[in-house]
């Protein structure tokens, strides 16, 4: 199976306590596999479906999360219908709160895999992750509701892009990392090491490979001479 593409990576602030959180403007294909990530400091604060032009996005399932005195996590995933372009948006409830949300565009993708979803990690800061297919990629979102001071942590396994890792004092600690080609299917241990909070949520997304993808897709129809 094919590798899936990432294409595009954009992120909110989410340093801040804004009443809408939205990413920088990203690029997609048609077919392309929009992931969004978001995790909010606390279980009585919520953040909205996201929208975005000529996207509509589903939750994974599992999510969001719903423990109380944990951070809430969140992801959904859009499959565009067309190419096009924009920020990724979601509104917000419960008041003011330290928010995030981190957008992933995939190319190459027939859809989510294995997932692993809790709030209820304590001060284990590594999920177990079941890998259904070949060559996938994974995404992951941290939040710790402790709000410790401590951005400065190992990944495992050591091939991650961090993506964040923030710390709002008073509010939470947040961390985005991904991970490219896993090879085979099976079973690995994403996260790390070397924090001292102890109160963590944390949902981790195997994002499948395949032939589906956008820009694989009019690669192969420029190289045919069908594609503009």
């Amino acid at each position: 199976m094919a590798q899936p593409t990432l294409s595009d990576y954009q992120q909110s602030t989410w340093s801040d306590s804004s009443t809408t959180e939205a990413t920088a403007s990203l690029t997609w294909g048609r077919r392309d596999l929009i992931v969004v990530l978001g995790m909010t400091e606390g279980n009585a604060q919520a953040l909205n479906t996201p929208t975005a032009t000529g996207l509509t996005f589903s939750a994974v399932s599992g999510t969001p999360t719903n423990t109380a005195n944990s951070c809430k996590g969140y992801a959904w995933t859009a499959t565009a219908g067309s190419s096009g372009s924009g920020a990724i948006s979601a509104t917000t409830t419960g008041g003011s709160a330290a928010r995030g949300l981190a957008a992933f565009v995939f190319s190459g993708s027939d859809g989510v895999g294995g997932t692993a979803i809790s709030a209820a990690l304590g001060a284990t800061t590594v999920q177990s992750l079941t890998r259904t297919g070949d060559n996938s990629h994974v995404v992951q979102v941290w939040g710790d509701w402790n709000a410790v001071n401590d951005t400065t942590v190992t990944w495992t396994p050591g091939s991650e892009t961090q993506r964040v890792a923030q710390f709002v004092s008073g509010r939470a600690t947040f961390f985005v990392a991904n991970w490219g080609d896993q090879g085979a299917s099976g079973t690995t241990n994403y996260g790390f090491s070397g924090f001292a909070g102890g109160d963590v949520t944390a949902i981790t997304i195997e994002v499948l490979g395949g032939s589906g993808g956008g820009a694989a897709s009019r690669q192969s129809l420029m190289m045919m001479g069908m594609g503009r």
